[in-house]
């Protein structure tokens, strides 16, 4: 339909443009043939002067016309384009929106399945017997931990080289030998967490931090001393203030965990006591803790 009427519309220029040069040509022609004479001829171009003024000037008031239109269409193309932009950026936007909506659903849908293989691998390793709770377990491995740490004082010059090996030490009791997979596991949810370029990644990492218990914070906490999790984990723990619900009275009984960490590690709301550092080193300090415990 519309190529055909394109071609209706081409045909009827052509017509007109030719009936045009034909009527221009067959003057020519009549006034050569009817008008022998100069004389005649000049007097008979003479009559159409005032017609020639006419149409010239009526010729520069259709250029100021043309001129005048053209400068409207392009306001009017201007104004189309400025919506065209317009459409563009909010059709921008929206595409914006569906692919920060579509990351986040992604990078969920990863951080639930992380989640659920974490509480899966705390389940299946801490609720193993039937009889066995989770905090009973993670006590027992804290109060084990404490003593290996005292006696490992006497063997190292520092307080993470203590941690380090009563670490070791605590691993060959088979007891607790699902230590490195149960914190395999949440290191790998706190490290997909913090890769992420999600709005708010503390949101999932309190989500995590909820299914903590005291003891299992405290654990966190030694681990993130020893010489496996020094560089990657403590970051982790001091950047998500993941040591948020130690016990304030634990962190005043054993200070030198306390002051091996960054204050961004635990909450906001301690104890300026804890604050205060004594003079002698924190290995001191943890043989006087445990002597007072």
């Amino acid at each position: 339909m519309r190529q055909e009427m394109r071609d209706r519309s081409e045909s009827g220029v052509w017509f007109w443009t030719l009936l045009a040069f034909g009527f221009v040509a067959a003057t020519w022609c009549a006034t050569w043939y009817f008008l022998r004479n100069q004389e005649q001829r000049g007097t008979f171009g003479d009559m159409f002067g005032g017609t020639n003024a006419l149409f010239t000037g009526l010729a520069f008031v259709g250029v100021i016309a043309t001129i005048l239109l053209q400068r409207l269409d392009l306001k009017r193309q201007a104004q189309e384009l400025q919506e065209t932009r317009e459409e563009f950026r909010g059709q921008r936007k929206q595409l914006e929106l569906q692919s920060a909506t579509f990351l986040l659903q992604r990078f969920e849908g990863t951080f639930f399945q992380l989640f659920n293989l974490y509480v899966t691998i705390a389940d299946a390793t801490l609720r193993r017997e039937p009889t066995a709770r989770k905090g009973n377990l993670m006590e027992l491995t804290r109060m084990r931990m404490n003593s290996e740490i005292l006696a490992e004082m006497s063997a190292h010059e520092t307080f993470e080289d203590c941690v380090s090996a009563a670490y070791r030490t605590v691993l060959n009791d088979r007891t607790f030998a699902f230590l490195p997979r149960y914190y395999r596991a949440l290191y790998s949810v706190l490290s997909y967490v913090d890769r992420s370029q999600v709005d708010d990644p503390r949101f999932y990492a309190n989500l995590i931090r909820s299914e903590f218990t005291e003891d299992e914070c405290v654990l966190l906490a030694y681990i993130g001393l020893t010489d496996i999790g020094r560089a990657k984990l403590k970051p982790l723990i001091e950047r998500y203030k993941l040591l948020k619900h130690v016990p304030s009275q634990f962190l005043f009984d054993h200070q030198p965990l306390f002051k091996a960490y960054h204050r961004s590690a635990f909450r906001n709301d301690l104890p300026p006591i804890l604050s205060k550092h004594s003079t002698g080193t924190l290995l001191e300090e943890w043989a006087a803790s445990q002597q007072k415990g």
